[in-house]
């Protein structure tokens, strides 16, 4: 028997025996729910897990003063200051996540507002590709360099802004089931507000967790449903979270996708993929799922220029036409990418 337990982004079904906790972190509510275990162990680990979460915050927000993100952003042109573990793992994966998608994904965006007027200038972002264009070669930002063997981290532009906010609650959702797995839980789902979520082992009595993913512009319904084990789920939005999602190549709100989703076996990853996803073009999504088999996406498209693909399918969604009488928006699709015929099973 099992019964849904919701959040703003997603609904999941949980089963009876799963012991739920609760936690304030990084400005959102966090929550790890525990199978299988006796209550007073499970209270424990949930707790070891949120005490792993409060750490992480303060080395990973650009809002602690004593923390790593604060004190990159402190350093001047040719300065540079090593850093903890836990944030240069983070810096790094952000790079390669930034080279992959094209500067899709850039956690310095904020450091170079005049670089998006000189495309090709030194430590300019990468362009964009239109559907009609094909992938070439990706450069990583030249705002910041790292070194692994000394974990330096060295300013290359002036106020250099580094925010971990599109990578940072995936990453401490990784080191939280590392730590469970550390306490022997083999059964958990830990999500981070209405953000991203992991689902570890098999939920009670079923192969796999079920996890409903919501309409992003009609809370009340669901888009459709993936079954997840040892995979992690992040989502990306207008709706929820407004137009703070920009593109780091132009400078630009995202358009065309109001919102979108990533599966894959890193937390980290799918957080910061989620993001991408909404400023991608097509033929960039294509290029990158070509090269990543490991992942899957979905997107919910509102706009009339992305039209279908080899490797992506779609599926109207039945919740997403306007019912204004002035100027109907156009019905949302629903594309998938990578693994999607096993992403998401639409209803209706």
């Amino acid at each position: 028997m099992s019964e849904p337990v919701d959040s703003s982004a997603y609904s999941i079904a949980a089963g009876s025996q799963c012991h739920r906790f609760s936690h304030r972190a990084m400005a959102c509510i966090w929550e790890v729910w525990i199978a299988g275990q006796a209550p007073d162990y499970a209270q424990d680990a949930a707790q070891a897990a949120f005490d792993e979460v409060d750490r992480l915050e303060e080395e990973l927000s650009r809002f602690v003063d004593s923390g790593d993100v604060a004190r990159i952003n402190r350093l001047q042109t040719g300065q540079s200051v090593v850093v903890g573990a836990d944030t240069f793992d983070c810096l790094e994966l952000a790079a390669k996540v930034q080279v992959d998608t094209h500067g899709a994904f850039d956690v310095t965006v904020g450091s170079s507002p005049t670089a998006w007027s000189t495309p090709g200038a030194p430590g300019s972002r990468p362009a964009a590709l239109t559907d009609r264009e094909s992938p070439i070669d990706s450069r990583q930002s030249s705002a910041m360099a790292l070194d692994r063997p000394t974990r330096r981290v060295t300013a290359c532009v002036a106020n250099l802004r580094v925010d971990l906010g599109g990578i940072g609650k995936g990453y401490a959702l990784d080191q939280m089931i590392h730590l469970l797995r550390d306490w022997s839980i083999e059964a958990a789902i830990v999500h981070s507000g209405q953000s991203t979520l992991y689902a570890l082992g098999r939920a009670p009595q079923q192969s796999d967790w079920t996890v409903g993913i919501r309409n992003p512009d009609e809370q009340s319904s669901l888009l459709g449903y993936v079954r997840m084990r040892d995979q992690a789920l992040a989502g990306s939005g207008t709706t929820l979270h407004g137009e703070h999602i920009v593109d780091p190549r132009t400078g630009q709100a995202a358009q065309g996708a109001t919102g979108a989703w990533a599966l894959a076996t890193s937390a980290a990853l799918a957080d910061a993929l989620s993001t991408a996803f909404m400023v991608m073009s097509g033929a960039e999504m294509d290029a990158y799922f070509a090269l990543h088999p490991d992942v899957a996406g979905l997107r919910l498209i509102r706009d009339h220029g992305e039209g279908d693909r080899a490797g992506a399918s779609t599926h109207s969604s039945r919740t997403t036409q306007s019912n204004r009488a002035a100027t109907p928006e156009p019905v949302g699709r629903l594309v998938r990418y990578g693994a999607g015929s096993r992403f998401v099973e639409p209803m209706g």
